[in-house]
């Protein structure tokens, strides 16, 4: 009687055993498949953010060359003062704004 008891007690507990390293596996399952999924979500929004930011910095550069042409081309600005403006050589703003000193 002494040893069936013993014999249901452990296979209770190997039961448990089981059932609860069963778990254990779907649970770092799950984990792993959110962690994933927020890790993507995070990443989408980094770079979302990252290509604004870089957007806005080129609109921004384009804008001032823009301007600095157009003062160049009504003869407010030399190209030397529009290259010293835009914080590059004269040979640089010549090339990025198509205009050639004469």
């Amino acid at each position: 009687m002494m040893s069936e008891l013993f014999d249901e007690q452990t296979l209770r507990e190997q039961y448990y055993i089981a059932v609860k390293r069963e778990f254990k596996e779907e649970g770092k399952t799950e984990g792993k498949a959110e962690g994933r999924a927020e890790g993507r979500a995070e990443g989408r929004a980094e770079g979302r953010a990252e290509g604004r930011a870089e957007g806005k910095a080129e609109g921004k550069a384009e804008g001032i060359l823009e301007t600095l042409v157009a003062l160049v081309k009504k003869n407010i600005l030399t190209i030397a003062q529009a290259a010293e403006q835009a914080k590059m050589t004269v040979p640089e703003f010549e090339d990025k704004s198509g205009l050639k000193r004469v």
